[in-house]
């Protein structure tokens, strides 16, 4: 396999997969488009059948091989006890410190970067004539993307919703190697929310534009990205093991699965733990998934910490926010939002619960929830009996 991207980043982390003899025991038929994408998802889910790991398994030891973390720029996992500063009893709610692990500041970038190892161990990169990486979604992977496609000297195209705030995007539009594409909004009469109508413009890129097709690489982030993320949860339930943290419930944000599978389903399999959700009230597509004992509907928390000097009409996810930025936690608010409810559940029922802290600040909009949540139709490529893994669902006022 002879290095294409004349990067001297790209070439090293190629010639420790190779070496390392990290790469898949099958070739791909149909390098080309999504197909790459579709034949390594179904190679997932045939031994997910058979209830196997072998790929999951290589991809670990691929990620954690020497080298490689520092490689991809991704630093050691932290878990912080956020407990004292929610004013319960210590060890009541741990955070997953991923917004500290990567070059962005986001779980993105312990995914994308996985990813793009995966494209590399498949024999898709590097590839003659492939000197573009593509996929869809939101702010977070975006920005990861544009730093990995910058980093290891590839162009980037990367298909996002034109509603994303304007200077937002426009941190995506300040280089000459990465291209965001806007996405419109689709009428709500073709039933396409915004979320997917970014995945169906990739699609269309790829039948309508033949050169595109031939030199773009699509990474999956919707399809396979839930296992590119399987050997970090894997990797946090070892640090939780060695911190003696016992815990029975992980709670997440609802979104594409990249994290509640991901991150949550190695976790449950370990810990035995319940997997769940958050969703916005009024924002609540998770009610035609899960059953109606499981779906525990809206929930309206107080919490005393919270300054009762903020507006009344701020919602308390958001209060509680900014409260956190005054004691000096760099966050985002979807983890502001899990951080209330397991608040609110730690005390409640005295367990110890584990929330995934996403991003670091982003002040998305004045809306923040609306511009989070998208409106959002549900990842199609989440399967049934991955839904049967929640425990229960929230919907947070």
């Amino acid at each position: 396999m002879n290095v294409q991207v004349k990067n001297k980043y790209f070439q090293n982390l190629v010639r420790m997969i190779q070496e390392g003899e990290f790469l898949f025991p099958f070739s791909i038929k149909d390098k080309r488009g999504v197909h790459a994408i579709r034949e390594i998802r179904r190679h997932f889910l045939d031994e997910k059948n058979l209830d196997q790991s072998v790929m999951v398994d290589l991809i670990e030891r691929c990620l954690f091989a020497e080298g490689i973390q520092k490689a991809l720029r991704l630093n050691k996992p932290q878990i912080v006890d956020y407990s004292e500063v929610l004013h319960l009893r210590k060890g009541r709610v741990y955070g997953l410190e991923f917004q500290k692990m990567g070059p962005t500041g986001s779980h993105k970038d312990l995914m994308i970067g996985a990813l793009i190892i995966i494209q590399i161990m498949a024999g898709l990169l590097p590839r003659g004539g492939i000197d573009t990486i593509t996929d869809a979604g939101f702010v977070n992977s975006a920005l990861a993307a544009k730093f990995y496609t910058d980093y290891l000297g590839f162009q980037g195209t990367y298909f996002i919703q034109e509603t994303v705030p304007k200077w937002l995007l426009e941190q995506l539009d300040d280089s000459d190697h990465f291209e965001a594409v806007r996405v419109p909004v689709p009428a709500s009469s073709t039933g396409v929310d915004k979320k997917n109508a970014t995945y169906r413009a990739l699609l269309r890129k790829f039948v309508v534009d033949s050169n595109f097709k031939d030199r773009a690489c699509h990474l999956g982030h919707a399809e396979i990205g839930p296992f590119a993320m399987m050997p970090y949860g894997r990797m946090f339930a070892r640090l939780l093991d060695k911190m003696d943290i016992k815990p029975s419930v992980f709670l997440t944000p609802v979104g594409a699965g990249t994290t509640f599978l991901g991150i949550g389903g190695p976790l449950q399999e370990r810990f035995g733990l319940d997997i769940v959700l958050v969703e916005y009230a009024g924002i609540t597509p998770l009610k035609t998934k899960i059953s109606d004992d499981r779906y525990k509907g809206e929930v309206e928390v107080q919490l005393p910490i919270v300054p009762l000097s903020l507006e009344s009409n701020v919602r308390i996810d958001e209060k509680l926010w900014g409260y956190l930025r005054e004691k000096g936690y760099d966050i985002g608010l979807t983890s502001a939002s899990a951080l209330t409810i397991s608040a609110y559940l730690a005390e409640k029922r005295g367990t110890t619960i584990i929330v995934p802290i996403f991003e670091r600040e982003r002040d998305y909009s004045k809306d923040a929830r609306k511009v989070m949540s998208r409106e959002i139709q549900l990842n199609p490529f989440i399967l049934e009996d991955d839904w049967a893994k929640v425990s229960e669902v929230y919907a947070l006022r």
